[in-house]
């Protein structure tokens, strides 16, 4: 018979916080009740070594295979932490974050929760949790301390949180931008050997682009050689059957050894991305993930306003080159692509540059605030000449302009519009700081944004300018134009062009009707 569980601050669950007070594996083994899985049950060898390595090496950082269990890692140290401190009396607080919202909210606060039920209560020594009062949907709340989840981007919260015991776990830790990681470190100021404060850092995620701050603390480089890494090869994962051998052998028949995705998912490795290429799939997920959120939000702004469309981006396909098809990008708040509209043009140029002019008048029409750019060659070229004989404010994006806007060091020029424009974009992907640029999830547009590379970089009129490889280039390696990619860019980058090269008052002051399309 089931003997009694002791209630809580009973001397059984005092006993249980000073055994594994400073024992996660130990916790991890008789603590958690784990499910049988392919005829293996209990934690894998290397989720417990991670959690030894927590407690005495306090800056943990693993990376790894898809699916090798990471998340149940940082869900069982949420606990370990919480009860251990508790039974104790001690004061504590564990943060949990990651680099989308969606991480928290999708993944690891469910796992959390998930754990909370295969918990060993009788060997820990007090009630289960009582549901919403102490385990909420992303939130912990004890007598003595609370776990919680923390947007990454919202860093300053993250500086003023302190307490004797402190827990920081990050998920997805590969994209977290720099200043979550440094207001982290305003609690490990005042921990230490012989202090009262003791404060955990366990950051894990599948790698991506060699580079930020995760990548930087796994390379050991300079400033981070206190942090305890470990990466956790597919072959232990499959050893102790938290990845299946023939997934592995589909992914790499799927993706080629050499893809970035399988070196990320499958390898655990830091990918160098394919030779020249100016955008990483690391941002293109990233970027995703944000603007899942912002769909999730009702398409609101953070402050719960809705948001609304500031310029738009329009691409005649390939003109006399081909029928190829033309592209509507409707941008919201100056970083938002949220809509994208891709149809075959008709054969007849005059009619397609009809529907063309026609499907962004109507846009125009629903969103007369919103600042227009469209392709000043080709079909777009007649589509712009329309649109401004119909009074629309529109400039042409000419791809093969002339610039002088210079890269974010101002130490690079670029030999055209259109290389800005890639370079532009590429910039914006990068950037964990507001605004980043947040794009749908879609296969095409994956396809080209990671299609284009660099090309030769050229010294003309006393400035080093960057150069992307040409639209046949492309064709050759996709198979089409970057219809899709060409539409963002001409919306964003468009009026940024435009100002950089001195024109932008022009086009405030005088009716674009007045102007013909040469001279652009």
């Amino acid at each position: 018979m089931q003997r009694a569980i002791a209630s809580e601050g009973s001397p059984e669950y005092r006993a249980f916080g000073e055994r594994y007070f400073d024992d996660l594996g130990g916790f991890m083994r008789d603590c958690v009740i784990w499910p049988e899985e392919n005829g293996r049950q209990g934690p894998a060898p290397y989720q417990v070594e991670i959690g030894d390595r927590l407690v005495s090496e306090m800056r943990v950082s693993a990376r790894g295979i898809h699916g090798l269990g990471k998340t149940r890692i940082a869900a069982v140290a949420v606990h370990w932490f919480a009860l251990t401190r508790e039974a104790m009396e001690m004061d504590w607080l564990a943060i949990t974050t990651a680099s989308a919202w969606a991480q928290l909210r999708v993944f690891l606060w469910p796992e959390i929760h998930v754990v909370a039920r295969t918990l060993n209560w009788e060997a820990i020594g007090r009630p289960r949790y009582t549901e919403g009062s102490e385990l909420l949907m992303r939130d912990i709340h004890l007598r003595y301390g609370q776990a919680t989840a923390l947007a990454s981007n919202d860093h300053a919260k993250m500086e003023g949180a302190h307490a004797p015991q402190m827990l920081f776990v990050f998920d997805e830790a590969k994209s977290i931008p720099d200043a979550t990681w440094d207001a982290m470190e305003g609690a490990f100021s005042q921990s230490g050997e012989g202090m009262i404060q003791k404060a955990y850092v366990l950051a894990i995620s599948t790698p991506a682009d060699p580079m930020g701050r995760f990548y930087q603390i796994h390379s050991q480089a300079k400033g981070y050689t206190d942090w305890w890494v470990r990466h956790v090869k597919k072959e232990e994962a499959v050893a102790a059957g938290r990845v299946a051998q023939e997934w592995i052998d589909n992914r790499r028949t799927q993706w080629g050894e050499d893809s970035i995705e399988f070196q990320n998912r499958v390898e655990g490795e830091f990918s160098k991305g394919r030779a020249g290429g100016l955008i990483t799939l690391d941002r293109i997920k990233h970027s995703n993930e944000q603007h899942a959120a912002w769909e999730a939000r009702g398409r609101t702004r953070l402050d719960g306003k809705p948001s609304v469309v500031t310029d738009m981006g329009g691409d005649g396909g390939g003109g006399r080159e081909g029928n190829e098809a033309s592209t509507i990008a409707l941008v919201y708040d100056g970083h938002i692509v949220g809509d994208l509209l891709i149809y075959e043009q008709a054969e007849d140029q005059d009619v397609a540059i009809m529907e063309l002019a026609g499907k962004i008048d109507a846009y125009a029409r629903k969103y007369p605030n919103a600042f227009l750019t469209i392709d000043g060659l080709g079909i777009g070229a007649g589509a712009l000449h329309w649109l401004r004989m119909q009074g629309k404010l529109a400039i042409g994006f000419m791809a093969g302009n002339a610039t002088e806007m210079e890269d974010e060091d101002e130490m690079f020029g670029f030999v055209n519009w259109r290389a800005a424009g890639w370079y532009g974009l590429r910039y914006l992907l990068g950037r964990n700081a507001a605004p980043s640029l947040w794009l749908p999830e879609n296969a095409e547009l994956q396809q080209e944004l990671l299609a284009m590379r660099a090309g030769r970089t050229k010294y003309t009129r006393g400035v080093n300018r960057r150069a992307v490889i040409g639209k046949d280039d492309v064709r050759a390696d996709i198979g089409r134009s970057t219809d899709l990619a060409d539409a963002i860019i001409h919306a964003i980058m468009g009026p940024h062009l435009a100002a950089a090269d001195a024109r932008q008052e022009q086009y405030t002051r005088v009716r674009q009707s007045d102007y013909s399309i040469g001279d652009y």
